[in-house]
């Protein structure tokens, strides 16, 4: 079963078998309409070329990405989707910065699986985490298990992680 990924457009099955792409089956059924008239008409040449656009429609429809499925482990497909990518953030008190990436991590959880937790700066945790990846600066993000960044999150590069990993 095909899974719709989020802001995809559905598409009729017959489509989707054809290709992928509505306009395929529109273009595939003026094509045998068109044959079959251009054959009682007595057109020959007409009848050859559609019979042709016939059946090359559906190669011309055909796209190497269309098989590109995103990768869902077996276990994860079927209940409930993916694995939560795991987000650490290690913040300071007053800090702007972790008050931001919490903020941005918000609003990516609202597209990607993600699993935030914060560890405060003082805590073992904490002291554990920051002696052993040494961040220049809070926050420190760790992503499944590795530094991500450390000061102002990068946005545009988690986003991009995060599309890679789901």
């Amino acid at each position: 079963m095909t899974r719709l990924q989020p802001g995809a457009p559905a598409e009729p099955s017959i489509a989707r078998s054809l290709g992928g792409r509505p306009g395929t089956c529109l273009l595939m059924g003026a094509a045998a309409v068109g044959l079959i008239a251009a054959f009682l008409l007595g057109a020959p040449l007409v009848s050859v070329f559609l019979a042709g656009l016939l059946l090359i429609c559906p190669l011309l429809a055909w796209s190497p990405l269309r098989y590109q499925r995103r990768a869902v482990s077996g276990a994860a497909r079927g209940r409930g989707g993916p694995r939560p990518v795991e987000v650490v953030v290690v913040t300071s008190p007053s800090c702007h910065l972790c008050e931001d990436a919490l903020a941005a991590l918000a609003e990516l959880a609202a597209e990607f699986p993600l699993s935030v937790r914060e560890v405060d700066i003082g805590s073992a945790e904490g002291g554990r985490i920051v002696e052993r990846y040494r961040p220049a600066m809070p926050p420190a993000v760790l992503v499944d298990g590795e530094l991500f960044s450390a000061g102002r999150l990068p946005r545009g590069k988690l986003r991009r992680y995060l599309e890679r990993a789901a």
